[in-house]
């Protein structure tokens, strides 16, 4: 074996210097397959105000998207392409959250510079806030759109199909591969549904998306990462009881009195959907609470389920229900809420419909 001379080790520091010392230089890692399989997904779909899990996983934020366990041992539905996790979005998620389902690079302490995508699993479903419960897969077209730090305009961009057969109960995934040529320095990754055969409530479902980080090089001599702030302590959970009670002062008390309660229980950052797409802010909760106050005749509610998680709450109520003007009717709500710090509703979705046939004995 040849000595190794002094020439040769003046070339090797010269190859290996330059990866430990340069503050500026992006260094590949390897490829990353995010199946989601090692998280513990929130009870009773929860996830769709938002997974804390998922910002971030495996370097990437995964914006407007929810951790849900998948259906292996189902009959209906959608399958995961690995067990047991998969993450998902829809309306309800997106108008929570306010923004499309984006995967990014761009978060508080992100190391991240760019990724280049190389393929995921996706999926549609009819389905409603137990989506995954019970639900039938539907076909759809979903368009994938990359960004880059320097464009404000799609760079790339990758329409996907996803079909099932009539009358089809059940279905797996089907993987979409991108352009590496195209889906490369990516800083944001968008999806939308563009068309679909789901009619009123779906979900979009997506595992195992596979792709390439570029690190930012951190300077070696760099001060200390800042101390993490504290995260806001979460509310007394609320018992069925005091959800039961709040919800009948909404209909049922002094108008004048409405924006005395919402000061009380609701944040001024307060924001519900209805899952037509009705948006109300907390003046207009004020208002409606007031006319709800001054029109209902007759109101009894009652909570069937109530699950929470931290700051999160997930409600179902069947109430009876007369206004000043139409029929007594029951009805039935889903409610999904964050609350704030004080315990004040902030951000709220909720659908609300008329109920029939056996479920009516639940009033």
């Amino acid at each position: 074996m040849s000595p190794i001379t002094p020439s040769i080790i003046l070339f090797l520091i010269g190859l290996i210097l330059p990866v430990f010392c340069s503050p500026t230089k992006n260094v590949y890692t390897k490829t990353f397959n995010a199946n989601f399989d090692n998280l513990k997904p929130s009870p009773v779909h929860l996830s769709q105000l938002g997974s804390p899990q998922l910002n971030p996983y495996d370097g990437l934020s995964y914006l407007a998207f929810g951790l849900d366990k998948g259906i292996s041992d189902q009959a209906t539905g959608l399958h995961q392409h690995s067990d047991p996790n998969l993450i998902g979005t829809g309306p309800t998620t997106q108008m929570v959250q306010g923004t499309l389902p984006t995967l990014t690079t761009l978060y508080e302490g992100s190391t991240v510079s760019s990724f280049d995508m190389r393929s995921c699993w996706m999926g549609c479903l009819q389905g409603t806030l137990t989506a995954l419960v019970v639900s039938v897969p539907v076909d759809c077209t979903l368009l994938f759109k990359g960004y880059t730090s320097s464009s404000n305009t799609a760079v790339a961009k990758k329409y996907a199909t996803f079909e099932v057969g009539s009358l089809q109960l059940d279905a797996n995934m089907v993987e979409v591969v991108f352009d590496r040529s195209a889906f490369k320095g990516l800083t944001n990754l968008t999806v939308e549904l563009v068309n679909s055969t789901a009619v009123g409530i779906y979900a979009m479902l997506f595992d195992n998306f596979n792709f390439m980080r570029l690190l930012r090089r951190v300077k070696a001599m760099s001060k200390p990462p800042p101390t993490p702030l504290l995260q806001m302590a979460s509310p007394a959970p609320m018992t069925s009881q005091e959800f039961e009670d709040w919800l009948t002062e909404v209909f049922l008390g002094g108008p004048a009195d409405a924006r005395s309660f919402c000061e009380r229980t609701m944040s001024r950052k307060y924001l519900r959907y209805n899952a037509g797409g009705d948006r109300v802010d907390f003046e207009m909760a004020v208002e409606r609470t007031a006319k709800f106050r001054n029109d209902c005749r007759h109101y009894v509610g009652r909570v069937q389920s109530l699950t929470q998680e931290g700051n999160r709450l997930a409600a179902r109520i069947t109430c009876e229900l007369k206004m000043e003007e139409g029929p007594e009717g029951k009805f039935e709500l889903m409610f999904m809420g964050e609350r704030d710090g004080e315990g004040r509703f902030e951000r709220v979705w909720e659908l609300f419909v008329p109920m029939t046939g056996e479920a009516e004995g639940d009033v």
